[in-house]
């Protein structure tokens, strides 16, 4: 597992918040600029020229925002479109006759075979995890709406990160507790196995 791509994903949210806070728009645009860079990371690892070249065209475009009105709204947009893709990624998987993807990943975790306990508790949680997301983009456009610009960076710089890692771990220990008859990956290779499975299937 690539550290960089990390790196860069949690300066992402902290830019942003950086910018808000101190009333530093050069720096939330940093942030966005990182975003792209954590989006093109593959192509821009390879090195690909038309990724630098995007990357280069989204860095000019960020600048001319900065000098815009227009620069709140390109601010704005990754905190709704991210949960609204992830909301729509998990509640896809939901529809009949289709494996729920918390599901999917399990099965692969445990070699192709998922025991019917855990398929319904998977499919229970890919649920949760669809619900979670609805309310961080709910959230995060009341609070634009509002114009609570100072609570929508909190929230989602700071407090959707922090609320999806307690997720992680009490579901973690909750499903040790749950089901003590069944293997549980650790954390890291959980998310080894997601990462085996996105090229896989990408």
């Amino acid at each position: 597992m690539k550290v960089l791509p990390i790196l860069l994903f949690l300066a992402y949210p902290a830019l942003v918040h950086a910018g808000v806070v101190l009333d530093a728009p050069g720096l939330a645009l940093a942030g966005l600029l990182v975003l792209v860079a954590v989006v093109l990371y593959k192509p821009l690892a390879a090195p690909r020229p038309w990724a630098w070249a995007l990357l280069v065209l989204g860095g000019a475009l960020l600048y001319a925002l900065a000098h815009s009105d227009a620069v709140r709204y390109a601010v704005y947009a990754p905190s709704l479109a991210i949960p609204a893709a992830l909301a729509a990624l998990f509640g896809a998987s939901l529809r009949d006759g289709r494996e729920p993807l918390i599901s999917r990943i399990a099965r692969i975790e445990r070699g192709g075979m998922l025991a019917p306990d855990l398929a319904v508790y998977t499919r229970q949680l890919t649920q949760l995890w669809t619900a979670a997301f609805v309310l961080m983009f709910v959230l995060a456009l009341a609070l634009i709406a509002l114009g609570e610009i100072q609570w929508w960076s909190l929230l989602t710089n700071v407090l959707n990160y922090v609320a999806i890692g307690l997720l992680f771990a009490l579901e973690y220990g909750y499903r040790r507790w749950r089901f003590p008859q069944h293997p549980h990956r650790g954390f890291l290779d959980h998310i080894r196995t997601v990462a085996r499975h996105r090229r896989t299937t990408g």
